[in-house]
């Protein structure tokens, strides 16, 4: 519950962002997993994705930020919100920022055993960290991905795509 406080007391101050929306900068990948959630986690990250769209983009970021905190406090891997705030952050010039999100996603996902979730978020990690000319960072993730895509729980549907992006 502190963690909801939190995020929303940081994020208050909501102001349009100069440049295209979020959307139309974004070429890394969709997440492709289904994610169940709350009709609160919805009604969080329905405002995001509408403030995305409009170019709202801090008033997204504190959406996604929420609505990944109402995850955690359930139990659940914040999949969905955590891409969306990866992709808000990319909009914002912030790609170091959005990697090392991801790179926190991909960890807390294969601590709860979900390779599908680490394989998506090391490949867009990987690509952000290269975008922002961290190649170290780039190299630590393209080994964890490698890691990652070895793995027999992998589904075939993840595996495609992760591997379509580097040939």
């Amino acid at each position: 519950m502190y963690t909801i406080m939190l995020a929303a007391l940081l994020n208050t101050v909501t102001t349009a962002s100069p440049g295209a929306p979020a959307a139309t900068r974004l070429p890394f990948a969709r997440a492709a997993i289904e994610v169940a959630h709350t009709p609160v986690d919805e009604e969080h990250l329905l405002k995001a994705r509408v403030a995305m769209l409009a170019g709202q983009l801090d008033l997204a970021r504190r959406e996604f930020i929420i609505a990944a905190a109402l995850d955690r406090d359930a139990g659940r891997i914040p999949m969905e919100a955590t891409f969306g705030l990866a992709r808000v952050l990319y909009g914002q010039n912030r790609e170091a920022e959005a990697a090392r999100l991801l790179d926190e996603l991909a960890t807390e996902a294969l601590q709860q055993q979900n390779v599908d979730c680490a394989a998506l978020a090391l490949n867009d990690a990987l690509w952000l960290h290269l975008r922002a000319n961290r190649r170290a960072d780039a190299l630590a993730d393209g080994l964890r991905l490698t890691d990652v895509l070895n793995d027999t729980r992998l589904s075939d549907t993840v595996r495609r795509e992760v591997r379509s992006r580097f040939r």
